[in-house]
């Protein structure tokens, strides 16, 4: 049996809104698992407009905090956002296509557009690749303005 029938969870940032589904949707299945109730609600401090409305869409009891803009095309529209993400494809074509097996993530895990990351901590994959991707396309070491441990 659950040890209590009402679960917080807290996140510093969500990207996409995939990985809280994940834990929601685990956390009711081991409930059933063990015939038991379990309510999950879910904090998050930082995360993006499309996650929030992923969430909301999936019915999860969601507050965000502060939600963010996609980086592109939540604040461009037509000739200006086509000539904006060209110029984001040509910057990640200067990257390596992979990095220890993981393809880069064009745009951000999940195409999320993300511009977040908290100095010293590990940045979010969520975010454009130009900002952390470590390897250039001639699998050099980059110096990136944000950290992330792994790809």
């Amino acid at each position: 049996m659950l040890e209590f029938d009402r679960y917080i969870l807290i996140d510093e940032f969500s990207g996409t809104g995939q990985t809280i589904i994940k834990r929601v949707e685990w956390l009711a299945q081991r409930a059933k698992e063990m015939q038991a109730k379990a309510v999950a609600q879910v904090c998050v401090m930082f995360g993006m407009r499309a996650a929030a409305a992923k969430l909301k869409a999936e019915s999860v009891d969601c507050q965000f905090v502060i939600t963010l803009p996609a980086g592109l095309s939540d604040h461009f529209s037509g000739e200006e956002l086509e000539k904006k993400t060209n110029a984001m494809i040509r910057l990640e074509q200067e990257l390596a296509p992979t990095f220890m097996d993981k393809p880069m993530p064009s745009f951000g895990h999940g195409k999320a557009e993300a511009l977040f990351f908290i100095v010293h901590e590990n940045a979010p994959n969520s975010n454009f690749p130009i900002y952390w991707w470590p390897l250039d396309s001639n699998g050099n070491d980059r110096d990136t303005v944000m950290h992330r441990d792994e790809p």
